[in-house]
């Protein structure tokens, strides 16, 4: 299992995993308390529910790899 943590302009917003090649996001419970959280991305709206690998749109996935890798 890898995580990678999130930022939004400078601020912690939530957590990437990848375990057995499936993925998820999350945002931080810290960050949807924030009265100006805004959301990553227009396809991740703020929710406390996870991201699962289905809802995570294709190229998200194929640059998250990359850039994963470059961390190893």
């Amino acid at each position: 299992m890898r995580q990678a943590l999130v930022y939004r302009k400078g601020v912690l917003s939530g957590i990437l995993t990848e375990n057995e090649g499936e993925y998820t996001f999350s945002y931080s419970q810290d960050y949807l308390q924030k009265e100006d959280a805004k959301a990553i991305s227009l396809t991740l709206p703020l929710r406390e529910e996870p991201f699962l690998s289905e809802e995570l749109k294709k190229e998200y996935l194929e640059l998250i790899h990359l850039r994963m890798e470059k961390l190893l």
